[in-house]
């Protein structure tokens, strides 16, 4: 029985993660992926006009599922320091959850966030959002100061990122499976500990 055409293009995106997975974003080819799949590149322009906009939609469909059950998780806790804390424990630990869906190294992941930096800003500014709505929320209450949300979130996030990234960075020769994640997330709590504190 042939496969239908949804059926077809789910089986290439679920090739062209692992085939991006191995050959990093910029080295990886639609030859690659045509053939990781095992159809003619001409066959595979039927479904993606070419790389950019098949990771693209990759991108869209793993980011609204990382988004989801962030909200899910973080909908689910009263405390807003509490939300603080889950919403960066859920964006952190999305990937390391999911790691065994792909064999990649810390350094191709360092070169996706490199690609969704420089073309999908839009990301971003849903996660600031997110972190934005969860600080109104306790500074609405009084569990937080009066504060700039938006400003917060941002900095936040920031300084956040930059420590995660940087350890990945030293660490960028690993591999998902070596990768020393319960030492990052501990650290990340003691970074929150001092933010949140500064803000109640």
């Amino acid at each position: 029985m042939s496969e239908s055409y949804d059926e077809k293009k789910e089986n290439i995106k679920k090739t062209a993660l692992q085939v991006f997975a191995r050959y990093g974003y910029y080295k990886t080819t639609m030859d690659d992926i045509a053939e990781g799949v095992g159809i003619k590149k001409n066959s595979l322009y039927y479904y993606f006009p070419n790389k950019e906009s098949l990771f693209e939609e990759i991108l869209r469909e793993e980011s609204e599922k990382m988004f989801n059950n962030v909200k899910e998780e973080v909908s689910k806790i009263e405390s807003v320091e509490k939300k603080i804390r889950m919403f960066f424990r859920e964006f952190h630990c999305y990937g390391r959850k999911n790691k065994q869906n792909y064999s990649i190294s810390i350094d191709k992941m360092i070169e996706f966030g490199q690609v969704v930096d420089e073309y999908f800003n839009e990301y971003y500014n849903v996660v600031l959002q997110m972190l934005k709505e969860i600080l109104d929320e306790g500074s609405q209450s009084g569990e937080l100061k009066k504060i700039d949300t938006e400003k917060t979130a941002s900095t936040m996030l920031k300084f956040i990122s930059s420590y995660q990234r940087e350890e990945i960075r030293k660490n960028r020769k690993q591999s998902f499976e070596t990768f020393d994640f319960e030492k990052m997330e501990n650290e990340v709590e003691g970074l929150l500990s001092m933010i949140i504190n500064g803000i109640k």
